[in-house]
């Protein structure tokens, strides 16, 4: 009998190990989420650090840096850079202008900013760079081509090698281990998302749409009917399954999807504001 119960409480001992574990790797996974910004004067606070783009003025040429605040103080952690970066609270990833090409394309160096020790690595450098997301491991950056989006890549941190993933990308959203991104940079339509997997292979369309938001595996995007210009947001997993609308036809779109309404007097100017993608409609 004392043995039967030995081993009952040794089962529930163990079973109670490997659910502390599975916690213990959520939490983790949940404190090293990195938070994408690509818009100029957009505050992004995670672990009490803010970063945030902002404009200055430089020899006559108007220019952009990225601040850091933490515990109340500023400090500029670069000049003359791109106004995208993405941050875990821990580590800043940026881009800075190294030289202009041409009137309308610079070479730009993505950096690793270590917020705890204030040290510097070169990451990668390359034509008009930028940097559009990152899971940890891999960091999701490419060539701005502006109007026609971002060609991606998925670079290894690690291994320190990048791996092309698509084209013409308006913004990139990471989730778990799944990578979702948005086609088009410019107006809101019924446009390609794609899944990744984090390493940037196994590309899969999803829908068409335009990509709101993508959390707990779950990808929010609304589809446009040109007509009237009425909006329908829909909800999908990452595979494109169990598809689901969200709401009717309607003018405008709930904040709580992901679309943020900016302008309160004129409430035709709209954006949609969330993680990564910030786009003037």
């Amino acid at each position: 009998m004392n043995k039967k119960i030995t081993k009952i409480t040794k089962i529930i001992i163990m079973l109670f190990m490997v659910m502390v574990f599975l916690g213990v790797s959520k939490n983790a996974d949940a404190k090293d989420k990195y938070v994408t910004e690509r818009g100029v004067n957009r505050n992004t606070t995670i672990k009490g650090i803010s970063v945030v783009a902002k404009q200055y003025e430089e020899a006559g040429s108007y220019k952009y840096k990225i601040i850091m605040k933490k515990n109340g103080v500023k400090k500029t952690i670069a000049k003359n850079t791109t106004t995208d970066f993405t941050t875990n609270g821990k580590i800043i990833y940026y881009s800075a202008v190294v030289k202009k090409i041409s009137s309308y394309e610079t070479k730009n160096c993505i950096y690793k900013y270590d917020i705890k020790t204030g040290k510097y690595t070169k990451i990668i450098s390359g034509k008009s760079y930028v940097v559009s997301g990152c899971s940890g491991r891999y960091l999701y950056c490419g060539i701005d081509m502006e109007a026609d989006g971002i060609k991606l890549y998925a670079y290894d941190l690690k291994k320190k090698r990048k791996k092309y993933m698509t084209s013409v990308v308006a913004n990139v959203l990471v989730d778990g281990n799944h990578v979702v991104t948005s086609t088009n940079s410019g107006d809101a339509g019924n446009y390609p998302i794609n899944f990744f997997k984090l390493n940037g292979t196994g590309k899969k369309k999803v829908c068409d749409g335009s990509l709101l938001k993508f959390e707990n595996n779950k990808i929010y995007y609304f589809i446009v009917r040109e007509s009237d210009w009425k909006y329908k947001v829909y909800t999908c997993k990452y595979n494109g399954k169990q598809k689901k609308a969200m709401t009717g036809w309607v003018k405008k779109i709930p904040e709580k999807y992901g679309w943020d309404y900016r302008g309160k007097k004129d409430p035709g100017a709209r954006s949609i504001c969330h993680s990564d993608l910030y786009i003037q409609l």
